[in-house]
């Protein structure tokens, strides 16, 4: 039986198809490759994960493009969903072999100033030799750029970089999508940590700001449903 959660991204990857900004084929093609690197990485989190950032870089993406289309914002360049979406699939790989259980917060820190350096360059060759087809020159450096910076919270500042970096927040918190795999105290104070606080300050669209407050009360919510039997331990 499928799982409620792989349920749901069978019907978020339909819709984003027949959305037709995105081709089919890229979408296989990217999607196999993504998919056998993260399931070797983070255990019982990166594909679902992942799953959940190419989700919202679409709901992202798509309501920012509505705005730019009837003039309610001044930014002018639409967001290119080759590029957002593909770097969305790759952001995470270089986590490709890094652990070999279920990691807590220290370790997985640990592994974030290496990910993004493996993963673009594992991005790079891989496009290189495969996506020359669906994707140009240009759109291949930008997403190989996307993956290299996204985790470099101080220099995020072009909308593709925002649009990531939002997705990548939401996509950790997003419980429809993925259960937490932080337990406890740990889990419950995560949206409060100093670099959570951090990404929450780079969020910019109105969709993603609008959805944030949601998605960090139901994360909190259903940790404490999970590991306190619904008894908030803050109160």
């Amino acid at each position: 039986m499928i799982d409620a959660i792989e349920a749901m991204w069978r019907v978020r990857r339909t819709d984003i198809l027949n959305s037709n900004e995105y081709p089919q084929e890229l979408w296989e093609m990217v999607e196999k490759f993504a998919e056998e690197l993260l399931s070797k990485g983070r255990p019982e989190f990166d594909v679902p994960h992942t799953h959940g950032v190419v989700n919202w870089a679409f709901k992202l993406s798509t309501a920012l493009n509505e705005q730019i289309a009837n003039g309610e914002i001044d930014e002018k360049e639409l967001i290119d969903f080759r590029v957002i979406i593909t770097a969305a699939w790759l952001h995470d790989i270089g986590y490709y072999g890094q652990f070999k259980e279920i990691a807590d917060l220290a370790q997985v820190f640990d592994k974030k100033a290496m990910h993004v350096i493996v993963g673009a360059q594992m991005a790079k060759e891989f496009l290189e030799k495969n996506a020359s087809t669906f994707l140009s020159v240009a759109q291949i450096d930008e997403i190989v750029h996307l993956v290299r910076v996204h985790d470099d919270l101080d220099n995020i500042s072009t909308m593709l970089e925002i649009i990531l970096a939002e997705s990548d927040s939401l996509g950790m918190l997003d419980t429809d999508g993925v259960e937490p795999t932080f337990k406890g105290e740990e889990a419950l104070g995560f949206p409060d940590i100093p670099r959570f606080r951090k990404r929450i300050s780079l969020f910019k669209t109105k969709h993603g700001i609008e959805s944030l407050p949601k998605v960090i009360n139901k994360f909190r919510q259903f940790v404490i449903n999970r590991d306190f039997n619904g008894i908030d331990p803050r109160n």
